[in-house]
């Protein structure tokens, strides 16, 4: 019984991480088809994305009970990621990637009227 659970809990670990990893490896990729990054540049958002999560979980965990405390440092990684990521790019990439921020605004929007509803 005890190995049965052990098991189901590092499967339920397993996929967690390989999830996280995938969803780092999406955005990255996404980011440099949208923003045309070089290689050197996509290893560097990979590597900035990569550490905003550990540092979001890191953070989810120290405030578990409070959710309003959990959004607001969830919008400060948020803009610190996205103000990292902005320094490594060019003027045009810039200018693509505030594009692509608004993109995203609007879409958490609407998400969040849908849930209102």
């Amino acid at each position: 019984m005890i190995i049965r659970l052990i098991l189901a809990a590092l499967l339920f670990l397993t996929y967690g991480v390989c999830q996280t990893i995938e969803r780092i490896e999406m955005q990255t990729m996404h980011l440099k088809e949208k923003l045309r990054l070089t290689e050197e540049q996509t290893v560097k958002v990979r590597y900035i994305l990569t550490r905003h999560i550990e540092l979001v979980n890191y953070d989810r965990n120290a405030k578990e009970g409070n959710r309003r405390e959990r959004l607001k440092a969830s919008i400060a990684f948020m803009e610190k990621t996205d103000t990292e990521i902005e320094k490594i790019l060019s003027k045009e990439q810039k200018r693509k990637f505030d594009l692509y921020k608004e993109e995203r605004r609007k879409e958490m929007r609407e998400r969040m009227k849908e849930r209102q509803l």
